[in-house]
């Protein structure tokens, strides 16, 4: 009879890359479709822009933030799992949680600063 020793995991392949990626693939979403939108509204001279770059502005910023504290509760989650989890794993774990929870934070904050000019400016102009 053969056993395998356990393979401990310290978190799902999903959460570790959504939390890397998410804030940033919704940064650049925010981008491409705020400026296509501008583009076009602007040249027909639609009057519901706003209410649009808001609607767009909120459902991103919001997938930023639950990537954010996806990645933050992964980094945490590697600091307190230090003898459960091989150090490769654990230092996976914990580079991918770090860097997902800054890019994910400082895109958060780069879509918060959109939406500030969004406020201030027309975007006509």
């Amino acid at each position: 009879m053969t056993t395998t020793a356990p393979q401990h995991r310290l978190a799902r392949p999903w959460p570790l890359w959504f939390g890397l990626f998410g804030g940033v693939t919704a940064w650049l979403l925010h981008l491409a479709i705020g400026f296509a939108l501008v583009h076009d509204a602007c040249a027909v001279g639609w009057a519901g822009l706003d209410l649009w770059l808001w609607i767009i502005t909120g459902a991103l910023g919001f997938v930023a933030l639950i990537a954010t504290f996806v990645a933050y509760g992964t980094w945490r989650r590697a600091n307190r799992q230090e003898d459960t989890a091989s150090e490769i794993m654990r230092g996976r774990t914990y580079f991918m949680g770090f860097m997902g929870a800054w890019l994910s934070g400082l895109s958060l904050l780069m879509i918060l600063t959109t939406a500030v000019a969004i406020f201030w400016l027309n975007p006509c102009l």
